[in-house]
């Protein structure tokens, strides 16, 4: 994942078509290694006449034009990454770090988060406490009745 070896390219076919490689193993004077080095070489000759057609087009056409064949340009060699920190961070020391207060966290209640003003009077809040615990007796008190187990029919319809 670091890009530290250089990828080189892979090629897992022999660039030819079917039937030019029927034509090979047919022939009995031609392989099919030397009839995918003459597609190859066509492809290479291809773009190379294609970059001077692009050369010409761009004005470049006085400049010599560089044979691949006779000098290849020599690859930069990559730098190697660094690793581990990055030199010159200062440390904060026990000293310099000031007593702050950590800023609140904004919640949805920001309006009288702590304030809460009671609506209802002693006497009301008692008389209401006393109704629903009243209706919660009543309720849990309240017996159903289970559902009446179906019977099994003696009917096998249902296969």
């Amino acid at each position: 994942g670091r890009g530290a070896r250089v990828k080189t390219q892979v090629r897992y076919d022999d660039g030819l078509t079917e039937e030019q490689w029927l034509a090979a193993v047919d022939d009995s004077d031609d392989s099919i290694t030397e009839a995918a080095a003459r597609k190859a070489a066509r492809i290479d000759k291809r773009r190379t006449n294609k970059a001077k057609r692009e050369r010409a087009a761009n004005g470049a056409a006085s400049s010599p034009e560089p044979d691949p064949e006779t000098s290849p340009e020599p690859e930069p060699e990559p730098q190697p990454k660094k690793r581990g920190r990055k030199p010159g961070g200062q440390k904060r020391k026990g000293d310099d770090i000031e007593e702050e207060t950590p800023a609140r966290k904004k919640g949805r209640l920001s309006k009288g988060v702590g304030k809460m003003t009671d609506s209802l009077s002693n006497s009301d809040r008692t008389a209401l406490q006393k109704a629903l615990s009243e209706v919660l007796r009543k309720v849990k008190d309240i017996e159903v009745p289970d559902s009446e187990p179906e019977e099994a029919s003696d009917d096998d319809s249902d296969d």
